[in-house]
């Protein structure tokens, strides 16, 4: 009737605030996975799943296990940040230009993915303005129905009393129709918006192959830092030794002496059978729980990832 009811702000899995949840979602991951890209790495056109696990090498894991791999490795290279008034995409990989294609079809498919959600929101507002306009239809055709029998049945209303039920009947009439009027505004509406295919998101600058790596600045930071390290390391190691060649005889004898001190303490305590006896008994308390170990991503014996089979390995042969 042309009030304005404030209701709170929802976000839907349209909206461009949960983005940065979408492209960790694996709707989405399997959306980009089956797109192909050229890599220079491969030389040939590869699903970015491919890319990601077994590249040209036959799977050796079911589809599954690839899924999984393949969405922690894409959510390591793709990055969504929301900034105040706009929103930036990052993608990081091995190569310039596979970069900037991974970029593109992010957004194509953000594009198509939020069209995806605003249709299916579309065409269930749809459905429930065409169920409410067939009972309000209903209703009006009663109101109707009914102030056409009263007008009939009393043709000269002219007490107080028949005044106001026939102003009453009238009144129902008017709400029936103005709600009417209002739900078929809204379905034209509806379908003019159920025919647009425009998405929200608006793109200002399109990905662009980048010119240099994007972790030069910290390799030339590490670089620096280790230098740094190594120079004072060298600078202290050299001093010790100077200390050590130029001290006099009963320095370097109390030296010798500590060092040989420390050397047969560790023997001792190695060679002790209280010593040995509790860390195999730790060793073998611990036993049960690296072998029934399962991991997430089983390579062999339809238990152990590699990093876990080389821990167990070592577990083994320390007991």
């Amino acid at each position: 009737f042309g009030v304005n009811i404030s209701q709170p702000s929802a976000s839907d899995l349209s909206s461009v605030s949960l983005f940065p949840e979408l492209i960790k979602s694996r709707v989405f991951a399997e959306r980009i996975l089956k797109k192909s890209f050229f890599t220079e790495r491969f030389g040939q056109k590869l699903s970015l799943l491919a890319i990601l696990t077994h590249g040209l090498d036959p799977p050796t894991v079911g589809e599954d296990t690839l899924m999984y791999r393949a969405m922690k490795s894409f959510q390591g290279m793709v990055e969504f940040e929301v900034l105040s008034s706009y929103s930036l995409l990052k993608c990081e990989t091995f190569e310039p230009t596979f970069s900037r294609d991974l970029a593109n079809e992010v957004l194509f498919e953000f594009e198509q993915l939020n069209l995806t959600y605003r249709n299916r929101g579309v065409l269930d507002k749809r459905e429930f303005i065409l169920k409410r306009i067939s009972a309000v239809e209903d209703d009006l055709e009663n109101s109707e129905e009914t102030l056409k029998r009263f007008r009939e049945q009393n043709r000269q209303v002219a007490s107080p009393a028949l005044q106001l039920v026939e102003e009453r009947l009238l009144r129902d009439l008017e709400i029936q129709k103005g709600i009417y009027l209002t739900l078929k505004q809204q379905l034209e509406m509806t379908k003019i918006e159920e025919v647009q295919k425009t998405s929200i998101i608006q793109i200002l600058d399109y990905p662009q192959i980048p010119l240099e790596p994007s972790n030069q600045k910290n390799k030339i930071k590490i670089l620096l830092v280790i230098s740094i390290i190594g120079l004072g390391f060298g600078i202290a190691l050299s001093l010790l030794r100077e200390y050590i060649e130029h001290s006099n005889p009963e320095d370097r004898k109390k030296l010798r002496r500590v060092k040989n001190l420390i050397i047969k303490k560790l023997k001792t305590m190695l060679s002790d059978k209280r010593v040995i006896g509790i860390v195999f008994i730790m060793l073998i308390i611990g036993l049960p729980f690296f072998l029934s170990h399962e991991s997430q991503e089983p390579e062999f014996f339809g238990l152990y990832s590699k990093k876990a089979l080389v821990i167990n390995f070592f577990y083994i042969c320390t007991f």
